[in-house]
């Protein structure tokens, strides 16, 4: 699958309303809702993007022509770090379907999804299946970049029966082993 593009991913009083809300946004705030993950990068999981996740579903749905798909996890991120240089990877776990929103970013913001290098303009969107084909943010130009990723995946990941991913696989609550579970959920 090619990445898609989408321009209307938020729209109208939401598209106003998270404007708003994301002006006011920053690991400045020192409210301890933001992680520092990577030098110049912080990411954060908070109530307002799981609303926002939950109404992304039936576009990715959409987009993506897999008419199960149900939201995994979805990150706030805020990039400042110049330079930074973001292998191409495969996703897993919980991510086999993305879509990212630049929701600001103060130089072009590039991604690269299959070999194919794609420019995201602000308040723009990019979809693809970061399970299939190698993506990635190309290094930063510098500047802030303001992102959310939603992430999606079909009802028999193991994501979906208490799986929390912290090694590449699952790790259950019950202490068994990806090699014994089953997917009879379905």
């Amino acid at each position: 699958m090619d990445a898609i593009k989408i321009t209307d991913l938020f729209k109208g009083n939401q598209l106003e309303e998270l404007r708003y809300w994301l002006d006011w946004e920053t690991p400045a705030n020192n409210d301890e809702t933001w992680m520092n993950t990577n030098p110049g990068e912080w990411t954060k999981m908070c109530p307002e993007m799981n609303t926002l996740h939950t109404y992304t579903t039936d576009k990715a749905r959409d987009v993506f022509s897999v008419h199960n798909l149900l939201p995994t996890f979805c990150t706030l991120k805020w990039y400042e770090n110049e330079g930074f240089d973001y292998k191409t990877h495969l996703d897993t776990d919980p991510v086999e379907y993305t879509i990212v929103y630049n929701y600001y970013s103060e130089k072009d913001w590039e991604l690269e999804y299959n070999g194919v290098k794609y420019t995201l303009e602000n308040e723009e969107g990019l979809a693809y299946c970061g399970s299939q084909f190698e993506h990635g943010r190309l290094k930063n130009p510098g500047g802030l970049t303001i992102a959310l990723y939603f992430n999606y995946a079909t009802p028999n990941n193991h994501h979906f029966i208490f799986g929390e991913y912290s090694s590449g696989q699952p790790i259950y609550k019950s202490g068994r082993t990806f090699n014994e579970i089953e997917i009879d959920w379905i």
